[in-house]
């Protein structure tokens, strides 16, 4: 099972990403700042992780080919990043 969550260095997608890791997912991260993608590496050591801004359309095509390089077509995708 291949699982990527949006925002998943904090909140409500950090928790999904512990979930299905104990489930035995295999999970990327896709996040904006290395910051918070360093913070959730060190506590969930098999998360795979993806910096970038889905927000912004010129990331766009190079977030989906590190997707695709670091793990494969996903199953399931969590939409859990926000600007506040």
């Amino acid at each position: 099972m291949n699982v990527l969550i949006t925002g998943g260095t904090s909140g409500l997608g950090k928790a999904l990403a512990r979930l299905w890791i104990a489930r035995g997912a295999r999970v990327a991260v896709l996040a904006r700042g290395a910051e918070g993608i360093e913070g959730a590496r060190a506590e969930l050591p098999s998360l795979i992780t993806i910096q970038g801004d889905i927000g912004r359309k010129d990331e766009v095509h190079r977030i989906a080919a590190q997707v695709e390089l670091k793990l494969g077509t996903p199953d399931w995708i969590f939409h859990c990043a926000s600007t506040l």
